[in-house]
C-alpha cells in the first residue's frame, strides 16, 4: 500500500495552481494589450489586436491642439484624413509591448496609416508655430550667463531665466504626436546658457588671458606701450564675441590726437620771407579715430599681437576723410613738399623737398568779405585738366569758364586754375576785381604749379 503525505499533497497542488495561474496569464498576455499601452493617443490596453485595430481606426482625429490641457489652436476636423492603421502594424506593436507578465507601464505608439495627414503635416503644423511666435512677442527671452573683464578681475554674470517658448522642442512634441487622435504638447521655455557651463568656463578663460596682454602701438616715428588692463575699462563675451568699454583707451588716443595730430591744429609756420606765422585751421591735417583706434587695438588683444600701427586709424576732413600728412613728420606736420600763398603779396611758391620750384604772381578771390580766398591750412584734393568750372556771380548770373588746369584745394571751389579771360595781373587786381575765390595763374605759368603739386600736399595760405 502507498501512503501520499498530506504535504505533499498540498504542495503538487499548489504547484498546479501556480503553472495554472500561469498558463492563463501567458494565455492572456500573449492576446491582450498591456493595460496602459496607447496606439496614436488611443488607449488599446486589455484588447486584442483586431479590436484594438478596430479602435484605433474608429476614433476620430480631433485637430485642436493643446498647451499643458489649454486650447491654443482649434483645428478643423479632417475625419477624411485620418490614418488608417492596419491589422497588421498593430500586431507589430503588440510584440512590442508584450511582457510575459502584466504591466502597467505607460507608453504611447505611434503609426504612419497608409493615408497621409497632410492637415496636421503642414496647415495646422504652421498654424501651431505662428501661433507660439505670436505669444513669444509679449514674452521675456531668457539672458545667457557671460563671463566679464571689469577692472582688472575676471567674473560671471549669472544667467535670468525667461517664458519666451521653446518653439523647437514644442514642435519636436507635435510630431511625435502626429498620429494621435488629440495632441496634447507640454510647454518648453528657452533655457539660457548657465554660469556653471563649459562655454563660460572657456569664455573666463579667454578674459584672464587677454586682461594680461600688451601691444605696441606705432604712431608715425613713435611707439606707446598699451597693456590691457590700463586701456580697456571692462571685457565681455557673449554669443562667442567680445564686447569692450574702451573709455580709458579714448583718453589715450585724445593724449595722442593733443601730442601728434595735425587736423584742427594753429600750426606754426616760417614763411619765405622768414616770418614766423601761426596758420589758421583748415581741412589739412589728421587725426586718430578712437572708434578706429579702439578696434584695432582690441583685434590685437584678442589676436594676442605684438604690435600694431595706427596708420588706418586716421581721419580728416574735408575731400579726404582718411586724413592728410600722417607721413610727414617734418616741419610741424606741413612737410617739405607744399604750397605756400601770400595774399597781401599776391604771390605764390611752391616747394618740392624743401627747395623752391616755383615763385610766381597770381590773383586771389575778391577781398570783399564775399569772395575772399580763405585762409589756413588746406591741402591739394585732386587735379584735372581740361575742364570747365561752373558756378554764379554776384547777381546771380550763371558762368562758364574753360581752364586746363584745375586743382581744388576746399569743397566750396576754391583751387589753382589759368585765367585766360583775365586781363588786369596786377598786384592790387584782387581788392576790386579778383577771382569768386580760386587763384587764377596766368596760362603760360599755370604748370609751373599744376606739375608740381601733387593729391593731398599742403596749401599754405595767410
Amino acid at each position: 500500500m502507498i501512503t501520499i503525505n498530506k504535504t505533499m499533497t498540498w504542495s503538487v497542488a499548489g504547484i498546479g495552481a501556480i503553472l495554472l495561474a500561469c498558463g492563463g496569464s501567458y494565455f492572456y498576455q500573449n492576446t491582450h494589450f498591456n493595460k496602459n499601452v496607447q496606439i496614436n493617443g488611443v488607449n488599446v490596453g486589455g484588447l486584442s489586436v483586431k479590436k484594438a485595430t478596430q479602435k484605433v481606426q474608429s476614433t476620430p482625429l480631433n485637430n485642436s491642439v493643446y498647451l499643458d490641457n489649454k486650447l491654443i489652436f482649434k483645428g478643423q476636423e479632417k475625419v477624411s484624413e485620418a490614418s488608417q492603421v492596419s491589422e497588421t502594424d498593430v500586431k507589430q506593436v503588440f510584440s512590442k509591448q508584450f511582457s510575459f507578465f502584466p504591466s502597467s507601464k505607460d507608453i504611447n505608439y505611434q503609426i504612419n496609416g497608409t493615408n497621409e495627414n497632410n492637415y496636421r503635416k503642414t496647415t495646422l503644423k504652421n498654424a501651431v508655430q505662428a501661433k507660439l511666435a505670436s505669444a513669444n512677442e509679449t514674452r521675456t527671452a531668457p539672458v545667457d550667463a557671460y563671463a566679464q573683464l571689469k577692472d582688472g578681475k575676471v567674473s560671471v554674470v549669472n544667467a535670468k531665466k525667461g517664458n519666451l517658448y521653446d518653439i523647437d522642442k514644442i514642435m519636436k512634441e507635435y510630431d511625435s504626436q502626429l498620429n494621435d487622435n488629440q495632441i496634447k504638447l507640454s510647454t518648453a521655455y528657452v533655457q539660457p546658457l548657465s554660469a556653471d557651463s563649459k562655454k563660460i568656463a572657456t569664455d573666463k578663460a579667454k578674459l584672464s588671458e587677454l586682461s594680461k596682454q600688451k601691444i605696441d602701438y606705432k604712431v608715425q616715428d613713435k611707439t606707446y606701450q598699451l597693456a590691457a588692463a590700463d586701456v580697456i575699462n571692462s571685457a565681455t563675451i557673449k554669443d562667442g564675441k567680445f564686447s569692450f568699454n574702451t573709455e580709458k583707451l579714448n583718453k589715450k588716443i585724445a593724449a595722442i590726437n593733443k601730442a601728434q595730430g595735425t587736423l584742427n591744429k594753429n600750426l606754426k609756420f616760417h614763411t619765405t620771407n622768414g616770418n614766423n606765422i601761426t596758420l589758421e585751421k583748415g581741412s589739412y591735417g589728421w587725426a586718430l579715430s578712437e572708434k578706429k583706434a579702439a578696434k584695432t587695438i582690441t583685434t590685437a588683444f584678442k589676436e594676442k599681437k605684438s604690435s600694431v600701427d595706427a596708420k588706418d586709424d586716421t581721419y580728416g576732413e574735408g575731400y579726404n576723410t582718411k586724413g592728410t600728412g600722417y607721413s610727414v613728420t617734418s616741419n610741424n606736420g606741413i612737410g617739405d613738399n607744399y604750397v605756400e600763398i601770400s595774399l597781401a603779396q599776391q604771390h605764390v611758391w611752391v616747394y618740392r623737398n624743401g627747395k623752391q620750384v616755383a615763385s610766381i604772381n597770381i590773383v586771389s578771390g575778391t577781398n570783399d568779405g564775399y569772395y575772399n580766398t580763405p585762409k589756413g591750412l588746406y591741402y591739394v584734393m585732386y587735379k584735372q585738366t581740361n575742364t570747365v568750372l561752373r558756378g554764379r556771380n554776384a547777381d546771380n548770373s550763371a558762368y562758364a569758364s574753360p581752364v586746363s588746369r584745375w586743382a581744388p584745394f576746399t569743397l566750396d571751389g576754391c583751387g589753382f586754375h589759368d585765367a585766360s579771360w583775365r586781363s588786369n595781373w596786377s598786384s592790387t587786381a584782387y581788392l576790386s576785381n579778383g577771382s569768386h575765390g580760386c587763384i587764377n595763374i596766368r596760362p603760360s605759368q599755370v604748370n609751373m604749379v599744376y606739375d608740381n603739386i601733387t593729391e593731398n600736399e599742403p596749401v599754405v595760405i595767410y
